[in-house]
């Protein structure tokens, strides 16, 4: 196979994870979108916005066409952990994962979680309690979405490909599921990548279930005597037990798609993703879920990748971003980049994406250009940087929300917000009209508040807080609260 059309293979994989993870965010179910958005049948990239912050400190994030979330992010950290070589696991665990908090954008719970352990320098697999049964009973698909780079950095050397897949999914996921999901996509991935001939219906799914003893065997892997110990106090159960126990419950889902492939134009795409729990608000997130979704999806509309990816993205109560993705990169690894549509090309650092590729096969480019001497660029824990612009998103009573967009050396594009409280001096003012501001001064029921507690309450009754969280935390009734939304409203 020509270097070229391996190049166009590689760089459309990764384009079109991050087209299928920018189509399918803002319509997943978590994705607390604030707009009603058309799902587009030609798939044009479209702005929304969504409400972001968590409980204490909620604001408006704006999204613009084309941009990814933390599918998309992690695929790159995985890329520029690679690039450190034989440290690129202490480079993804130690840098890429805590910085990346920084900047996430709809991240997973599991891999949040994990990443804050790893910005305190512990692993995960070493909590004890409700954290260390959390972490073992994590099984979704935040791993699979990331592992892509493995496969292009290991050039078809399955061994290292499966070995360095388990490693990077443990530092977030404990669980089979989650694991299994990642072998498993990242083999149809290298089934995919050397393919020559037109991909047969159902070729893809033969393929997988034949040779499933390469990607469902767990791989020989130094130094994890004591992550299987905890896995095993946990799960009260040997962990060869487990791990086979869920490899046959991934066999068989490909199994049950292989079935459904076979009824041709008489299999319906939504009742077979429903057979698989794709919906299932419990298990739908799973990692060999996912996997097994999207090997289906990019199997029954191998003919016509744009559909494909279009059916994952707009799958009411799914995890849309991540099928989509994944989706994607198995066609983009089968076609290469022709399949690309013009309008998809202005998805977030498509540059950076179609240049991703060659950073891997030789990473010495990679620091040849992180080397350049400008002074207009910062240093940040993933590299130089340089700040295009920064804006307050929103300005509230007590704290204000500042957000500073970057862009790498390379071309990647990452927002960091900022929390900034407002001096306290400034917040008497801050209930502008008199008549309000004597009302509100004149309820009894606050007077116990000190001047920052009585603003703080005020501002998350105004913002419409639970109600039982202000009760507790401020020891006030229920009638107050309703009584101050009176006065404010």
């Amino acid at each position: 196979m020509e270097s070229n059309h391996v190049d166009s293979r590689y760089s459309a994989a990764f384009i079109l994870a991050a087209v299928g993870d920018a189509l399918g965010w803002s319509h997943e179910n978590r994705s607390n979108s604030t707009n009603k958005l058309v799902n587009d049948k030609y798939g044009v990239f479209q702005d929304w916005s969504r409400c972001a912050g968590g409980r204490y400190w909620q604001h408006r994030e704006d999204i613009r066409k084309g941009e990814y979330s933390d599918d998309t992010q992690l695929m790159i950290a995985t890329a520029r952990s690679l690039l450190h070589k034989k440290d690129w696991a202490a480079s993804f665990c130690n840098t890429e994962l805590p910085f990346w908090l920084e900047y996430e954008r709809g991240g997973g719970k599991a891999t949040k979680t994990a990443a804050k352990f790893l910005k305190k320098g512990k692993k995960p697999w070493m909590t004890t309690g409700k954290e260390l049964e959390a972490y073992f009973n994590a099984g979704g698909n935040g791993v699979a979405m990331r592992i892509l780079p493995h496969v292009i950095f290991e050039q078809h050397n399955i061994k290292n490909i499966m070995g360095k897949v388990v490693i990077n999914g443990i530092y977030t996921h404990g669980h089979p599921r989650a694991l299994l999901g990642a072998t498993c996509y990242a083999y149809a991935l290298e089934i995919l990548s050397q393919k020559q001939s037109v991909l047969k219906y159902g070729e893809l799914v033969d393929k997988l279930i034949e040779e499933k003893e390469i990607w469902s065997r767990f791989p020989s892997i130094d130094g994890i005597d004591e992550w299987k110990k905890q896995f095993e106090k946990v799960h009260k159960a040997q962990f060869s037990v487990v791990w086979e126990e869920n490899a046959d419950i991934v066999i068989k889902g490909l199994e049950k798609i292989k079935q459904n492939l076979k009824k041709g134009v008489l299999d319906v795409t939504q009742n077979s993703l429903q057979e698989l729990g794709v919906f299932d608000k419990k298990i739908g997130g799973a990692g060999d879920i996912t996997t097994i979704a999207a090997i289906y999806l990019a199997s029954k509309y191998a003919t016509n990748p744009q559909k494909a990816i279009l059916e994952a993205a707009y799958l009411k109560g799914a995890d849309t971003d991540t099928i989509a993705s994944m989706t994607g990169a198995l066609l983009g690894m089968l076609y290469g980049e022709e399949i690309i549509p013009l309008e998809w090309c202005i998805v977030q650092d498509y540059a950076y994406l179609k240049k991703l590729p060659q950073y891997l096969l030789n990473p010495s480019l990679y620091w040849e250009e992180e080397e350049r001497k400008e002074y207009k660029y910062i240093n940040l824990s993933i590299g130089k940087a340089k700040e295009s612009f920064s804006e307050v998103n929103r300005k509230n009573n007590t704290k204000e929300i500042i957000i500073k967009k970057y862009e790498t050396i390379h071309g990647q594009t990452i927002y960091i917000k900022q929390l900034k409280k407002i001096e306290m001096e400034n917040q008497e003012n801050i209930i502008q009209d008199e008549k309000i501001k004597n009302e509100l001064f004149h309820i009894k029921e606050l007077e116990h508040l000190n001047l920052k507690q009585y603003i703080d309450c005020l501002y998350e009754i105004s913002n419409h807080f639970e109600e039982e969280e202000i009760i507790n935390k401020y020891n006030i009734k229920k009638d107050t609260i309703q009584k101050i939304r009176r006065v404010i409203h």
